[in-house]
């Protein structure tokens, strides 16, 4: 089987700084997305090696962060949770006027 690339992009009002905040704090994604649960495993939440398990419904999935270039650049690698070899997903936040563009792919 191939590789599969998936890609989502977004604008917000909010200035990169507000949005990279949010989006480093994986503990928070519970309250803003469908994602259910969030534990962390090792490492130090929001940077490079900080792994979290996220859970939803049956789902335990464990992902480990692997660049972080902050206001722009959050990286992340899925360990073990999901029938899926190598993934990696790359989040961008650039500025866009007065508020930030977001950039999100995942291989």
């Amino acid at each position: 089987m191939g590789t599969h690339h998936i890609e989502g992009n977004a604008r917000s009002t909010a200035v990169p700084a507000a949005v990279f905040a949010v989006l480093r704090d994986r503990s928070g994604w519970p309250s803003w997305s469908e994602l259910g649960r969030y534990e962390h495993v090792t490492g130090v939440e929001g940077e490079v090696g900080g792994t979290a398990r996220l859970i939803t419904g049956p789902i335990k999935s464990v992902e480990r962060i692997t660049e972080v270039e902050p206001d722009h650049l959050f990286a992340y690698e899925l360990i073990s949770g999901l029938p899926i070899r190598n993934y990696v997903a790359r989040v961008e936040v650039t500025p866009d006027g007065d508020g930030a563009r977001i950039r999100w792919q995942g291989d």
